[in-house]
C-alpha cells in the first residue's frame, strides 16, 4: 500500500492509502497533513505537522507565523563574551587578540547584566561611570575616548544578534560614538612629512649610526618612504623579496609586535590589508643588495637583531630622537607611509593609482592618507587669483 494526499482546503491536504487495486483507505492515526508558516530568526519558513483530525489540521494551519526562535534565557554578558572568546576572537591574529583582551576589563560593568536587559539606557550609564573622575584616574593620562572599548562591545552583541538571537534590539546607538568621548583631541601636526624634511631626517639617522642596530634602522627608514610601506612590512623583507636585475621589491610580510608579556613578535605572511603587493625601485634593490653583500646575508630575513625581530620600541625611539633633532614636529614610524603617500598623489594626481601603490582596498582610506598638503593648496590658490586678475 501507498500513501497518497489531495487538496482538501488551503494548508491541508486528506490524506489516504492506496491498495495495488486502487481502492481507498483512510489512515487510522495521521488522515491529514496540514502546514503552516512560522518566523526563525526573524526569517519565514514553513512547516508541516501530520494531524489525527480536521480540528487538529485546521488549528495547526491557523496558528501560522508564530515566532519559534530558541531564545537564550539567563545569559549574561559574562558567559556571552566567554562563548566570543572561545569561537570568534580565537580566529583572529595574536595582536588583535592582545588588543581585545586589554579593552575587555573596561566592559565588566555589563558582566552580571543579562544580555536581553542591555538596552541604550544601560550603555549610557556605562559610559558615564568609565568617564567619572575617580574611574579616569587611573587611565592613562592622555585617553581622548573609549571608542575602541565601544567597538569590541558592539561586536560582542554582534556576535549574540547573529548567533543566538537574530530579533535581538540592538542596543547601541550612533550617539554612543560621541557620547564616549573624555576630552577633544588638540590641533595634531600634519602627518605627511615632505620629501625635503624626510632628506632631512635621514641625514641625522646616518649621524647617530653607530652600532649595527643602529644601521639596520637606519637602512630601514631608507626604504619605507620609497617602497610606500608600513614599518612593519619594511622590517619583514626576505632575501628573495627583491631583484637587483627587475628592480621589484615584493611587500608580501609583515612583523607583527606583540607587546603582551610573554609573547615574542613573529613574522607574518600577508600585509594588513590583502596578500602582497609588488613596488617598482631599482634604489631600493641597490640598498637591500649592499646590505646582504656587507652582512653576508644569503637566504632568510634581512632584518634580525640576536636572531628575532627587530624590537618596534627600538626603532621607535631612533626614529624619534632623529626627528627631534632635525628640529622637526613629527613623531612615530607611521608618518613616512603618510609622507610618501601624500607625495605620490601631489605627483600623480590619480586617486586611484595612489590607492593601488598604498595596497588599500577601499579608496576612503586613500584619502585618509594622500591629503592634499598646506603648502600645495596655497600654490594652486595662487594661481587661480592670478587668472582672475587677468580675466
Amino acid at each position: 500500500m501507498k500513501r497518497i494526499t489531495e487538496a482538501f482546503r488551503p494548508g491541508i491536504r486528506r490524506v489516504f492509502k492506496v491498495d495495488e487495486g486502487g481502492k481507498r483507505h483512510e489512515p487510522k492515526k495521521a488522515k491529514f497533513q496540514a502546514e503552516r508558516y512560522s518566523l526563525l530568526h526573524g526569517k519565514r519558513i514553513r512547516e508541516f505537522k501530520w494531524c489525527r483530525s480536521f480540528a487538529e489540521a485546521k488549528a495547526y494551519a491557523e496558528s501560522g507565523l508564530t515566532d519559534i526562535t530558541p531564545r537564550a534565557v539567563g545569559i549574561t554578558f559574562a558567559k556571552l563574551y566567554a562563548k566570543y572568546e572561545a569561537n570568534d576572537l580565537s580566529q583572529l591574529a595574536a595582536s588583535t587578540i592582545n588588543t581585545r583582551k586589554n579593552h575587555r576589563r573596561h566592559l565588566r560593568y555589563f558582566d552580571d547584566i543579562e544580555v536581553e536587559a542591555i538596552t541604550p539606557q544601560t550603555i549610557d550609564a556605562w559610559l558615564r561611570h568609565i568617564k567619572m573622575p575617580e574611574y579616569l584616574s587611573v587611565q592613562h593620562k592622555t585617553r581622548m575616548s573609549y571608542a575602541n572599548e565601544l567597538k569590541l562591545l558592539k561586536v560582542t552583541l554582534r556576535y549574540y544578534q547573529s548567533r543566538i538571537n537574530y530579533r535581538y534590539p540592538f542596543p547601541v546607538l550612533s550617539q554612543h560614538s560621541r557620547m564616549a568621548k573624555v576630552r577633544e583631541r588638540e590641533h595634531r601636526p600634519e602627518k605627511a612629512i615632505s620629501a625635503r624634511d624626510y632628506g632631512l631626517f635621514l641625514s641625522f639617522m646616518e649621524k647617530q649610526s653607530v652600532s649595527r642596530l643602529d644601521r639596520m634602522v637606519t637602512l630601514i627608514a631608507k626604504i619605507q618612504f620609497p617602497l610606500f610601506g608600513r614599518i612593519g612590512e619594511a622590517a619583514a623583507l626576505d632575501f628573495n623579496d627583491f631583484s637587483l636585475k627587475s628592480g621589484f621589491v615584493d611587500l608580501n610580510k609583515r612583523v607583527v609586535w606583540l607587546r603582551a608579556k610573554g609573547q615574542e613578535s613573529v613574522i607574518e605572511k600577508g600585509l594588513k590589508a590583502g596578500e602582497g603587493k609588488r613596488v617598482h625601485s631599482p634604489h631600493v634593490c641597490q640598498l637591500l643588495s649592499a646590505w646582504c653583500m656587507e652582512e653576508g646575508i644569503r637566504s632568510g630575513p634581512l632584518f634580525l637583531h640576536e636572531g628575532k625581530p627587530i624590537d618596534y620600541r627600538a626603532i621607535q625611539y631612533r626614529y624619534d630622537s632623529a626627528l627631534k633633532a632635525a628640529g622637526l614636529t613629527f613623531r612615530g614610524t607611521h608618518i613616512l607611509r603618510h609622507g610618501s603617500l601624500t607625495e605620490f598623489q601631489a605627483i600623480a594626481g590619480d586617486l586611484n593609482l595612489t590607492k593601488e601603490v598604498a595596497g588599500h582596498t577601499d579608496i576612503r582610506m586613500t584619502q585618509r592618507y594622500a591629503k592634499a598638503s598646506e603648502e600645495k593648496i596655497l600654490e594652486v590658490s595662487r594661481l587661480m587669483e592670478k587668472r582672475l586678475e587677468q580675466a
